[in-house]
């Protein structure tokens, strides 16, 4: 598993205002978490670098770019936090969350 600016073992000073991130965070962006983890071994750079070449593929369809836009702004942020802050949020998850379609949340 490769974390970007991380190191090896990751620690969090404060437990609760990371749970609160990720209780706070859009059903978009936990499916972020989860891509990069599944599909990217981790790495933000990966799927970054993924979403560009999608984005930058021309003809698009406006939703499918606005989409992809948006997933990119997510993944700064996320990435971010977990640097700034030295954890990893999937690991922070449930361990398999589910989401639940109509009401908008993830459960145990």
């Amino acid at each position: 598993m490769v974390y970007d600016n991380h190191d090896d073992e990751l620690e969090s000073a404060d437990e609760s205002t990371h749970r609160d991130f990720v209780r706070n965070l859009t059903v978009e962006e936990l499916i972020l978490l989860k891509l990069r983890e599944e599909l990217y071994e981790g790495n933000w750079s990966a799927l970054e670098n993924d979403l560009v070449d999608r984005l930058q593929c021309r003809p698009l369809i406006y939703k499918i770019s606005r989409r992809i836009k948006r997933d990119l702004e997510s993944l700064k942020k996320l990435r971010s936090y977990e640097q700034k802050n030295k954890v990893d949020l999937l690991a922070i998850l449930p361990t398999s969350p589910k989401f639940v379609e109509g009401e908008n949340e993830w459960i145990n």
